[in-house]
């Protein structure tokens, strides 16, 4: 259960319940024969002390597939953006992977389609240019896309993805982070602003579309420096540049 949800639970037999905070680390078992509230205040897994035999498969099986995903989705849908590297919160897909063929599948639909994932585009590729993990990348839908402003690399990959050959094909929201930190560009003044917009230019030299929803903002260190009139107007400029370089559309594909 994610921090903050609610459930009513019943259960013929007790619950382990299992705490994911990261400062306190508890397990405590629970009796709820009778429906019991939770509003766990940390990330919570709650666990049967008895293994799941042919009443739970006969019962599984009469529920229709929207109950079921309901149901999964309380274990396998995180709030907060998922990094592929977290393998606290992999763990959980691969709990549900070794259930059964039917759950497998659900699975991994809900995990993939429901959560954000954050793409590190240094690490999208093996050592052979091929893509890593194929078959999960076709399945996400939204992803956060982190680029380096004026790094040559990140915008011909960040091409390749609106173009849906990085394996990224059936998106339906992408947010993409320009980072605006590089000693190259501070401090920001007349020169190293248009230093910064020669390189935009030859970095990013055709428009990338995303045949999806989507988003573009700005962070990083020198960003904070864009309420000194000074440099405001060329900071505007900068940021107007790039989002002319960086377009949504959406497809007709289902919402969000």
């Amino acid at each position: 259960m994610p921090a903050g949800s609610c459930l009513w639970v019943t259960a013929p037999s007790a619950l382990h319940v299992v705490s994911a905070s990261t400062i306190i680390k508890s397990v405590t078992q629970l009796t709820c024969t009778n429906a019991v509230y939770l509003r766990p205040h940390h990330d919570t897994w709650l666990i049967p002390s008895l293994q799941l035999n042919v009443a739970f498969a006969t019962g599984w099986n009469k529920l229709p597939t929207e109950l079921k995903v309901q149901i999964l989705s309380y274990n396998l849908s995180f709030p907060e953006t998922i990094d592929r590297c977290e393998t606290n919160i992999l763990q959980a897909l691969d709990h549900h992977l070794r259930i059964s063929p039917e759950i497998a599948g659900l699975a991994k639909e809900i995990f993939y389609g429901q959560n954000t994932f954050r793409i590190r585009l240094k690490r999208m590729l093996s050592h052979r240019g091929l893509p890593l993990f194929p078959i999960a990348q076709k399945s996400m839908r939204k992803i956060v896309v982190d680029v380096l402003m004026g790094s040559f690399t990140d915008w011909e990959t960040l091409s390749k993805i609106s173009k849906g050959s990085r394996g990224l094909s059936n998106l339906r929201y992408v947010n993409v982070v320009v980072n605006c930190r590089g000693v190259s560009w501070s401090p920001l003044n007349d020169d190293t602003i248009a230093q910064l917009l020669g390189r935009i230019h030859d970095s990013c030299d055709e428009s990338i579309v995303f045949k999806c929803k989507g988003e573009l903002t700005f962070t990083g260190r020198l960003w904070q420096s864009g309420n000194i009139p000074s440099i405001a107007d060329g900071i505007q400029k900068v940021e107007a540049l790039v989002r002319s370089k960086v377009a949504f559309e959406d497809d007709s594909k289902d919402e969000v």
